[in-house]
């Protein structure tokens, strides 16, 4: 059972290799939420449309926009096929006219695609999107770039690993895949929007965050301490459930029912992330406020640029939700 601590990176949404860091095998990471301003105004509709939803699990956010764009915002996790399921669902209800997903085009071979050009839509892309005051290359660049490769490939096999732990059979990322197929198959869809920053350059971003810190052996070490203190209450509290009820879950149901159970509670998601974001600011930096702020920028973008688009739907990870929902509270208020 202790291996169910696992599926929670599940949580941290598309970076495949994700976007959190391994400690030990009991003990991964996901994440806080952050924000930026923009220049694109959406103003908050209601809460999450009942109807969209497979379960109550306040997984789903919508915002409509002074002239009636509709933006949706499906939180996934990644290993969970509770997640491929909503998504379908909640294409198949709104019938969008665009979709974006929380990836870039290198991450699109991790589930099964050679190329964009393989995908029966028009697909954009957020590379040219920078940061507000984007930070220099520094002089050493190339060892942050060496790194960034090196902690991709062993973040990739910690994925394929968690997914074997789990008898996942799709693998990571299964929700981004069903969005894309859900996408070409609806008739008023005809845009996929590859929302997310290149996977490298957000782990050579976090490696450059951590040394600037000073110790970035300590960054690792906060993190590890934070996302534990949560994730073992929540696994003791998940055990004397399933005794009282007089239920036994072998090691890959333990760690469905982990993820499950983090992403209907909304309690102990908030209180990780407000940790999080005090006490491991260069984690949070690198791996959500500025990814965050790449993605809520797409969507404004797609919404300015084309007035015709009437919905708008967008799936990332549950970790990004918050942050992009403060993003586009922020263009709000402006």
């Amino acid at each position: 059972k202790n291996g169910g601590l696992n599926s929670l990176n599940s949580l941290l949404a598309g970076m495949l290799p994700r976007v959190s860091i391994p400690t030990t095998q009991t003990e991964r990471t996901y994440a806080s939420a952050g924000l930026f301003s923009s220049h694109i105004r959406l103003s908050l509709s209601s809460s999450a449309s009942s109807d969209l939803l497979t379960a109550d699990d306040g997984t789903i956010s919508t915002w409509t926009s002074p002239s009636g764009q509709i933006v949706t915002l499906v939180g996934t996790a990644h290993l969970s096929q509770k997640s491929n399921e909503q998504v379908t669902q909640v294409i198949e209800n709104c019938q969008p006219n665009i979709v974006m997903v929380e990836l870039d085009a290198t991450r699109l071979s991790r589930i099964g695609i050679n190329s964009m050009d393989e995908i029966q839509l028009n697909v954009v892309t957020s590379e040219d999107i920078e940061l507000p005051n984007q930070p220099p290359q520094p002089w050493y660049w190339l060892v942050l770039n060496l790194l960034a490769q090196i902690g991709r490939k062993l973040l990739t096999g910690m994925y394929n690993d968690m997914s074997k732990d789990m008898n996942n059979e799709d693998g990571g990322g299964g929700e981004f895949l069903a969005a894309i197929r859900s996408a070409e198959a609806c008739p008023n869809c005809h845009k996929l929007v590859l929302g997310d920053r290149e996977s490298v350059a957000t782990i050579r971003r976090t490696f450059q965050l951590a040394l600037e810190s000073g110790n970035p052996f300590a960054v690792l070490g906060k993190l590890s301490e934070a996302n534990e203190q949560e994730m073992q209450g929540l696994k003791r509290k998940l055990e004397e459930e399933l005794a009282a009820e007089g239920k036994e879950l072998d090691s890959a149901e333990f760690q469905v029912a982990m993820m499950e159970r983090l992403k209907s509670d909304s309690e102990v998601r908030n209180r990780l992330f407000a940790k999080l974001e005090k006490e491991v600011p260069e984690f949070t930096q690198a791996f959500l406020k500025e990814r965050d702020y790449i993605m809520g920028q797409a969507i404004g973008r797609e919404l300015a640029q084309d007035a015709t688009v009437e919905q708008l739907v967008a799936v990332v990870g549950l970790a990004h939700v918050p942050g992009i929902q403060a993003h586009l509270e922020g263009m709000f208020s402006e």
